[in-house]
């Protein structure tokens, strides 16, 4: 599998898990700090520990806070319209 395929994968993988967390959380940020610190120590180990570099985490938590973003965007529209 090449590194591009990987960071794909982390990155969906980061941003389910993230908005995992921020739902269990009631998407309150603040709460979320503690299982956000241990998910991004996790992911740092796994992408050490598969020959990742700097600029490839950065890849993988870039794509991960793009769809996030987006999730919550499209939830916020989705909320407004409905008032």
């Amino acid at each position: 599998m090449n590194k591009d395929n990987v960071i794909d994968i982390l990155g969906d993988l980061t941003w389910f898990i993230s908005l995992l967390i921020l739902q269990a959380n009631n998407y309150e940020k603040v709460k979320t700090k503690k299982d956000s610190l241990l998910m991004s120590k996790m992911l740092q180990k796994l992408c050490n520990d598969i020959g990742l570099d700097e600029l490839e985490i950065t890849a993988i938590i870039a794509r991960a806070d793009d769809k996030l973003n987006n999730t919550l965007n499209k939830v916020k529209t989705a909320q407004e319209e409905e008032e």
